[in-house]
C-alpha cells in the first residue's frame, strides 16, 4: 500500500479476484472512507469484499469470499501473536544471553587465544601453510558446484565471469582468488549478486568491537548454541571471523546475538558478499590473513 495526500493507493480486491491489478495500484481508498477503483469495479462489491459485515453491500458473499475473509483475518491474528511472542523471547534471552557470555569470557578469555583456537580445531593444519585457501574451499564446496573466487571487485562485468567456475577447476586447475563468496552461484554468472546465488553456505560474525581474545571465546557460545563454526579467520586487521554453516536457525539466533554481543549485522545478511581467504592481505595493516580453525561441513 501507498500513502500520499488522505489517499491510500492498494489492490484492487474485485480486479485480483479476475486476475488484473497484479501491481496492486488499481484502488484509491479515502480518508473519509470512500473507495474507487481506476477502470471502474462497482464500489459496492469492493467494500463488501474488504468489509463483508459492512450494511450497504447489496449481494450475498459468496462462499469462497467468506473463506477467503476468514483465512486473512485469521493469518493476520497469527502473525501479530507471533511477532508479539518473538518480542518477547528476544526481549527475556537478552540477560540470559549476555550472563552466558559473561561467563565464557571469565572461563575462557586468554592472550593464548591463538592456541586456544587451533587446538580446538578438528582439522589440523600448519597456520603458515599456503595451502590453507585450498583447504577452506575443500571444507565448504562439493566439487561440482559453482563459487566465486577473486579481488572485491572482480564481479559485475562480462568480463568477470572467468572467476566463477566449479570449486573443482579452483582447486586444481585455476588460481584461487585472496577471497571467495559465502554462496554459490548460477552457472554461467558473472555478477556476484543476489539475483545469482545458487545456495548461501556461510554466515559470517564478526564484531570490530570486541578485542580478539575476546571473540575467540565466541568459539564457545557458538558451540553451546549449537551452531557450527565451520572456519576462524584472523583478517590481519582488529577482527576475527567466524565462518557459521547457514541455516534459518542460525541466521535467527546470529540476529539476536547483533545487540548483545556487538555483531556486524550488515555482515550477517550478505549472502553474496566476498569472505577474505587465508593470506588475503589487509588494505590497512598489510597482514596476511590467517586460518587457525577449520571444521569441514558434514554433508
Amino acid at each position: 500500500m501507498l500513502s500520499s495526500g488522505g489517499k491510500t493507493t492498494a489492490a484492487c480486491p474485485v480486479c485480483r479476484a479476475s486476475g488484473r491489478d497484479k501491481k496492486g495500484s488499481h484502488l484509491a481508498i479515502w480518508a473519509n472512507g470512500n473507495v474507487n477503483c481506476v477502470v471502474g469495479c462497482d464500489w459496492r462489491e469492493i467494500k463488501a469484499i474488504l468489509e463483508p459485515n459492512w450494511k450497504g453491500s447489496n449481494r450475498e458473499f459468496t462462499h469462497a469470499e467468506k473463506m477467503e475473509y476468514a483465512k486473512r483475518k485469521n493469518d493476520e491474528r497469527i502473525k501479530a501473536e507471533l511477532e508479539k511472542i518473538n518480542r518477547e523471547q528476544i526481549a527475556e534471552r537478552r540477560p540470559t544471553i549476555t550472563q552466558l557470555w559473561r561467563n565464557i569470557l571469565s572461563e575462557h578469555e586468554t592472550e593464548y587465544w591463538r592456541a586456544m583456537l587451533w587446538e580446538a580445531s578438528p582439522t589440523s593444519f600448519d597456520v603458515e601453510s599456503p595451502r590453507n585457501s585450498s583447504r577452506v574451499l575443500q571444507a565448504i564446496y562439493e566439487p561440482s558446484e559453482t563459487i566465486w573466487s577473486g579481488g572485491v571487485y572482480d564481479s559485475g562485468k562480462p568480463q568477470h565471469e572467468c572467476h566463477f567456475d566449479t570449486a573443482k577447476a579452483f582447486l586444481t586447475t585455476k588460481e584461487i582468488g585472496d577471497r571467495v563468496g559465502c554462496s554459490t552461484f548460477k552457472k554461467e554468472s558473472f555478477g556476484r549478486t543476489m539475483d545469482n546465488v545458487q545456495e548461501r553456505k556461510i554466515i559470517l560474525a564478526e564484531s570490530d568491537e570486541m578485542t580478539k581474545s575476546d571473540s575467540a571465546c565466541l568459539l564457545h557460545l557458538f558451540d553451546l548454541l549449537k551452531l557450527q563454526v565451520v572456519a576462524v579467520i584472523d583478517t590481519g586487521g582488529k577482527s576475527l571471523h567466524f565462518w557459521i554453516r547457514y541455516s534459518k536457525r542460525a541466521l535467527r539466533l546470529l540476529t539476536e546475538l547483533v545487540e548483545p554481543l556487538k555483531l556486524d549485522p550488515g555482515a550477517l545478511s550478505a549472502s553474496h558478499a566476498p569472505l577474505r581467504l587465508p593470506s588475503c592481505v589487509h588494505d590497512i595493516t598489510k597482514k596476511p590473513a590467517r586460518l587457525f580453525f577449520l571444521n569441514p561441513i558434514t554433508q
